[in-house]
């Protein structure tokens, strides 16, 4: 079973991420190097073999399971080799958790799209000169880039966060550090006063009258320099503490500034890349629609031209039959080779080629392949006449045929009119029994 385009487009969903299909993505060493996008979809060679590749995706056989276990596989391109390498081995997956590789040996598996950490692939009948190696090449590294970018973006978050804390840190620490010498400064200045006061005190025991006034003038002194000294380092601590600040919150503002222009910048790009792959899609979706219309118009024109005709046809008859009367033509009779015959020889031993059919004539066209219906399978038919005498019965059918590769437990094609004519193209083991009186295929 090959990944094939409804798969990718299911995938995919509406924005499908192309992976590198180049050895860069399945002999990586990283598994997001190839599935950074869990969506990602590819193609890629491995040991000659061209295979379809989808990211997030695994597969599972409802008889088997899983299929073949190989743990140990150290990245997808072994895995996809074991596969390359076995020829009854149609697909697999390869798990990041535990480096373990799935093969599939059958076509019965379905895949499943979780977007883990799984890549699924499967074998395609392409030759390996067939794949763009350039193109798939410059989208790994579109993709390794951008991953790159992310990881460089969020270091430098990191570190802009771990700029701020160290600021905030510093400005916390300057000022623990400015009131420890403030308070250092007052119990200095306490005991400086208190030791003046003793010595004070001491001189006034000793010479009261004399040095009273020198005493009072020298505690005053010393006062006012230890507070003019405190004032002063209080100063210079509060200015230092100021200017680290205002450069902190300067810097700080700066980085935000710089980060908003930016970020507004990028996101102005891609709202305009987005406006304008909006604008492009709803005017290819228009022109589209119209063109549908315009079809259909035509068609349904085609249709009530046709339909009037038929009416004119039908009256024409219906007077030449209220005015003659004619006799009712005989009904051939079946050929027993015709009825009893098998699909695949209803053009080789079969010797009759018109049908009356519950009173409907069928003709019979070999060797072609009938387009301009809708077609309907029906099954477990006993034979071609089965399938006519159900096509006489409904007015919307115009034929029936049988193709080789289908034609089996009475499986039939039932051409069910959609307005136009039937059209044939040449396909020499194909045919068509049809009823003239709807259509005659050109």
């Amino acid at each position: 079973m090959f990944l094939n385009l409804p798969l990718l487009a299911v995938l995919s969903g509406a924005g499908v991420t192309w992976a590198a299909s180049s050895p860069n993505c399945l002999s990586g060493s990283s598994f997001d190097t190839c599935c950074s996008n869990r969506d990602a979809v590819g193609k890629g060679t491995v040991d000659g073999v061209v295979m379809n590749y989808a990211c997030g995706t695994y597969a599972k056989d409802e008889t088997v399971g899983f299929g073949t276990v190989h743990k140990g596989a150290a990245n997808a391109k072994e895995c996809a080799g074991l596969c390359a390498s076995d020829a009854s081995c149609q697909a697999g997956f390869w798990s990041k958790v535990g480096s373990k590789c799935y093969l599939l040996n059958g076509s019965g598996y379905k895949t499943y799209h979780n977007k883990g950490t799984f890549l699924l692939f499967e074998k395609t009948t392409e030759e390996p000169g067939s794949v763009d190696e350039c193109k798939d090449r410059v989208d790994s590294a579109t993709s390794q880039c951008n991953a790159e970018k992310d990881k460089i973006k969020q270091q430098g978050s990191q570190l802009l966060q771990k700029c701020q804390d160290e600021k905030d840190q510093a400005i916390a620490g300057a000022g623990s550090k400015c009131e420890a010498e403030k308070d250092a400064i007052r119990k200095e200045n306490a005991q400086l006063a208190e030791q003046a006061s003793k010595q004070c005190e001491a001189d006034k025991n000793q010479a009261l009258t004399q040095a009273s006034k020198q005493c009072e003038a020298n505690k005053n002194q010393a006062i006012a320099e230890a507070g003019s000294k405190c004032e002063a380092e209080k100063d210079v601590i509060r200015k230092e503490s100021a200017q680290l600040a205002e450069e902190a919150s300067k810097q700080c503002e700066a980085d935000k500034n710089q980060a908003l222009t930016q970020a507004g910048s990028k996101c102005e790009v891609e709202k305009d890349a987005i406006r304008k792959e909006n604008a492009q899609l709803a005017e290819q979706a228009s022109k589209q629609c119209e063109a549908d219309k315009d079809q259909l118009r035509q068609q349904a024109a085609t249709a009530a031209s046709e339909y009037e005709k038929k009416i004119a046809d039908l009256q024409a008859q219906l007077t030449q039959c209220q005015a003659n009367v004619p006799t009712a033509k005989p009904v051939p009779a079946i050929d027993p080779n015709c009825e009893s015959n098998s699909w695949v020889n209803m053009c080789s031993s079969c010797s009759q080629d018109t049908f009356v059919i519950d009173g409907k004539e069928f003709k019979k066209k070999c060797g072609v392949r009938t387009v301009g219906a809708r077609e309907e399978q029906w099954l477990y038919r006993a034979s071609l006449i089965a399938c006519m005498k159900e096509c006489a019965t409904r007015g919307d059918c115009l034929g029936v045929g049988w193709r080789p590769t289908e034609g089996i437990n009475g499986h039939c094609h039932a051409h069910i009119s959609i307005g136009g004519p039937l059209r044939n193209v040449p396909v020499w083991n194909e045919h068509l029994l049809y009823m003239p009186e709807r259509g005659t295929p050109y």
